[in-house]
């Protein structure tokens, strides 16, 4: 990069670390829209987190920003009696924050959310950013990224977690070579229960698969084949990851850069993957009567991907999964992007069961030519590393750059 990108982007770290509000929000229970509390309840609890998130503020002496803002929450939700709903918890401390860190939900143009269930009380981790510091954090951290060695699939293959480690060919060969023997399986099951009672069953297989002639063995490894494809399915469709370009505010320079000085190649994830899906912008005016409405919309997108050759309604994921919700050319401009988010989520899960509760999501708004909503499904080991990336991309490049300044190579 130019001697001027770095020393711009030096500035922006610095900026973003100075500017950075986070908080920190600890209640016994979390703050809900729940019919089981209490109005009381409801606005003692609102009440304690207010104070919170005001006595942090003047500890810090900060006030609400005053233009557009990413923001990012980290839910530790209390498992069993008050456990929750993703959508129920992020809506009430968004509206909570409105006012005292920012003016209200539709300056936010990039919201990250992600919950874990734990015992104790619940544990909100907030933090802010002005939107265009943090989308300079979002680029740094692809840009520095082979620096930053976070994620080495060969040097431990064992303890890498589900959904980072690509699906590659020999993942693929795998599949295949499974989804033949279970076919061999329902097949011999399937003439065998053709037979009558008083039949004697001889099945015709091969040396190779001579064990499956035992109706017992192919139970067992039958239901284990199952399983084994669902998971292995469930790991194509989610293998996928993050675009450096999907992030708010205008194109980044350093892209740019790259590519008139023709530095490198810089891919873009491909639209035409399984577990991406661009879906129907919401209507800019109510529906009426007889006409189809969104959430229907989203269900019929989704489910149109549910066959062959993508097989969504055969997956099965190991780990629990999240969205990634680009919100381009100012499509939906009557949505928050927390309730656009759980739309599409609610959406996705109804048509697809086996997903199970969604985790998490980063949703945000992009600068493109033609409104558009580009929706994809990824393990939530990805979102966690990401976070990482963006931090430890902070700061080595303030660390390289208080090495130079001091004649110290670090």
């Amino acid at each position: 990069m130019s001697d001027e990108t770095e020393a711009f982007d030096a500035l922006q770290a610095m900026a973003a670390r100075r500017r950075e509000l986070p908080l920190t929000l600890i209640t016994e229970r979390p703050l809900r829209k729940s019919r089981k509390m209490s109005k009381r309840h409801k606005e003692e609890l609102r009440a304690e987190v207010a104070g919170q998130i005001d006595a942090q503020l003047r500890r810090n002496r900060r006030r609400a920003f005053r233009g557009h803002v990413a923001v990012d929450l980290e839910l530790g939700l209390p498992s069993g009696r008050f456990e929750a709903e993703l959508r129920q918890v992020v809506k009430e401390y968004l509206d909570l924050l409105g006012g005292s860190v920012y003016t209200d939900d539709a300056v936010i143009d990039h919201l990250t959310v992600s919950s874990t269930y734990r015992e104790g009380p619940a544990k909100i981790t907030v933090r802010c950013h002005p939107v265009d510091l943090f989308a300079s954090a979002f680029e740094r951290s692809f840009r520095l990224g082979p620096e930053l060695g976070l994620h080495d699939p060969d040097a431990h293959p064992r303890t890498v977690p589900w959904g980072l480690r690509a699906f590659d060919r020999h993942h693929e060969e795998n599949l295949r070579y499974e989804e033949g023997l279970l076919a061999e399986i329902d097949r011999l099951d399937g003439e065998e229960e053709a037979l009558d009672e008083d039949e004697d069953f001889y099945p015709d297989v091969s040396e190779v698969n001579r064990e499956l002639a035992d109706p017992d063995l192919r139970r067992r490894v039958g239901a284990e084949l199952e399983d084994n494809i669902g998971l292995a399915i469930g790991a194509k469709l989610t293998d996928q990851g993050f675009d450096c370009r999907d992030r708010p505010g205008p194109p980044a320079a350093w892209l740019d850069e790259v590519a008139a000085g023709d530095l490198a190649d810089i891919d873009g994830l491909p639209r035409d993957h399984p577990g991406c899906f661009l879906l129907p912008i919401p209507p800019e005016t109510e529906t009426g009567t007889g006409e189809l409405g969104w959430d229907e919309m989203l269900r019929r997108s989704f489910r149109a991907k549910a066959g062959h050759p993508w097989r969504w309604g055969s997956a099965l994921f190991g780990e629990p999964l999240v969205l990634d919700v680009a919100v381009r050319g100012g499509a939906a401009p009557r949505f928050d992007l927390d309730n656009l988010a759980h739309r599409v989520s609610r959406a996705l899960c109804a048509v697809y069961p086996a997903v199970g509760r969604i985790s998490g999501y980063r949703a945000y708004r992009v600068e493109a030519a033609e409104p558009e909503i580009c929706v994809r499904v990824l393990p939530a080991a990805r979102l966690a590393l990401l976070r990482r990336a963006w931090d430890e991309a902070q700061e080595l490049l303030l660390a390289e750059r208080a090495g130079r300044g001091s004649g110290v190579l670090v």
